[in-house]
């Protein structure tokens, strides 16, 4: 057993620590010593440690030490050693096992995320920031309801305050932090110390101390949603309850010095209020992990019968907040892909014309592709999982009459993106459709379905007639 629980220790450890050695490679070393504190103290792992803890972060035998530490001085109180969800029948599975798990069965970490070697875990990167600035986002939204127009907090980088004395220097130190010049407004120095309006800036741009509660909290979800897919589990609205118990737990555990009464009771005690927020977080962890998925293998899909029809290549210009993307030198478009995480053996797709870059649409995976060539699949991959979602959420079957129910719907959205250009057939109602066009979209939702049906998640082929779901239906 102890042996089972440093393997498990060690591997994620090893996976966290390449994943930010690749993320701060070339990078400020201030930078990358607090992503290492800012992880450690993800994973629950105690400031004792904090030392030891950097020295690991550079790898080798160092890593195999401190998991050998933790694992002999304290099983039973580090959060790392609780993060995967049993399925009935017991069982654990670390981060690491299930992300590697998840890549076997070809699943995608999301139209965001970035993957390096198929071993790691750095693909998850991106769609765990993903959820964590929706979930800052959603806390905006509702201050901001409540009438409140400014929210300025202190700043603190592995536990100290940030200082600055003047203007400049604190416009140096932004800069050294990749703040993009929109927020910068929204920093201000008070009796030497930066403070930060977390109600204007993101959650990914926020000092360790502001951001910490997301951050956490939405690896603790990425990671148990992730565990469920790679295990071929359900999606279903048992998995939701469960995993949102989890969540509370492991938010207890590093808010219960602090937080109300009501709060820390086990979450089958929870006010409906309380545990909803639970329910809705682990919802939009699903959403994020599965429509990526979904939104690569309806691109796959396409991809394939464009090749059987005898096309070899695709290229299409590439758009980025509505603006095309320039480079004019192949070194400015390398950089550009580093900042895009593109890995190496998709790179000869990409090319530049008269200033402009195009990527090869046929050769390159959904979630790599620039905005507007992965808007489609990414929109049409949205609603089916939503609809899935709010489905098994709320107890009932994805059988032929959800099918149904659900196609309409997609069709409908569709029309709404596509009207202005598609054919006056395809604009009818989804009942007049043709059936070959009405299973175009039945296959769609079916093929999200198999993410939340029971058993293995099952890679749909060729029953399935999507001859034309990418951006050119």
């Amino acid at each position: 057993m102890a042996t089972t629980t440093f393997d498990r220790v060690n591997t994620l450890l090893e996976g966290r620590f390449r994943d930010l050695s690749a993320q701060y490679r070339g990078k400020s070393q201030e930078g990358y010593r607090e992503a290492v504190e800012s992880l450690r103290k993800e994973l629950g792992v105690p400031d004792r440690y904090s030392d030891q803890f950097l020295k690991a972060a550079s790898g080798g035998a160092k890593v195999q030490e401190l998991a050998k530490k933790l694992v002999q001085e304290m099983p039973a109180d580090v959060p790392l050693f609780e993060l995967a969800i049993a399925p009935e029948g017991g069982g654990k599975s670390s981060i690491q096992d299930a992300f590697r798990k998840m890549r076997e069965r070809g699943i995608s970490e999301g139209p965001a995320a970035t993957k390096a070697d198929a071993g790691d875990v750095s693909g998850f990167s991106r769609v765990t920031s993903d959820l964590a600035d929706a979930l800052h986002a959603d806390w905006q939204a509702t201050a901001r309801a409540s009438g409140r127009t400014e929210r300025f907090k202190p700043m603190k980088e592995n536990g100290k305050a940030v200082e600055c004395q003047t203007a400049a220097a604190l416009q140096a130190y932004l800069d050294t932090k990749g703040i993009p010049a929109e927020y910068r407004e929204r920093y201000r120095i008070v009796e030497g110390k930066v403070e930060e309006d977390i109600l204007a800036i993101p959650n990914r741009f926020l000092a360790t101390n502001n951001r910490a509660e997301n951050d956490a909290s939405a690896s603790t979800t990425i990671a148990l949603v992730a565990m469920q897919m790679a295990s071929g589990g359900s999606l279903d609205a048992a998995f939701i309850e469960r995993a949102s118990s989890l969540l509370h737990n492991k938010w207890v555990e590093r808010n219960g010095s602090w937080a109300p009464e009501e709060q820390k009771v086990p979450f089958d005690q929870l006010s409906k209020v309380e545990a909803d927020k639970d329910r809705d977080m682990i919802k939009q962890g699903i959403g994020l992990l599965v429509t990526g998925a979904l939104a690569d293998a309806l691109h796959a899909d396409w991809q394939a019968t464009a090749r059987a029809s005898g096309r070899t290549e695709r290229f299409k210009p590439m758009k980025e907040n509505g603006k095309a993307v320039e480079c004019q030198t192949h070194a400015e478009l390398q950089t550009y892909l580093d900042s895009k995480g593109v890995p190496a053996e998709y790179r000869p797709r990409y090319r530049i014309a008269e200033g402009k870059v195009e990527e090869d649409i046929l050769a390159i995976p959904n979630r790599y592709l620039a905005a507007n060539n992965r808007a489609e699949n990414d929109a049409s991959a949205s609603v089916a999982v939503q609809l899935a979602l709010q489905q098994v959420a709320s107890g009932g079957k994805l059988d032929a009459t959800f099918v149904e129910k659900a196609s309409s719907v997609l069709h409908d959205k569709w029309v709404e993106r596509n009207g202005s250009w598609a054919p006056a057939e395809q604009k009818v109602p989804f009942a007049e459709l043709t059936k070959a066009e009405a299973d175009k979209d039945r296959d769609m939702i079916r093929l999200g379905i198999t993410y939340f049906d029971a058993g293995e998640l099952r890679r749909v082929t060729n029953n399935m007639s999507m001859n034309a779901i990418h951006a050119i239906r």
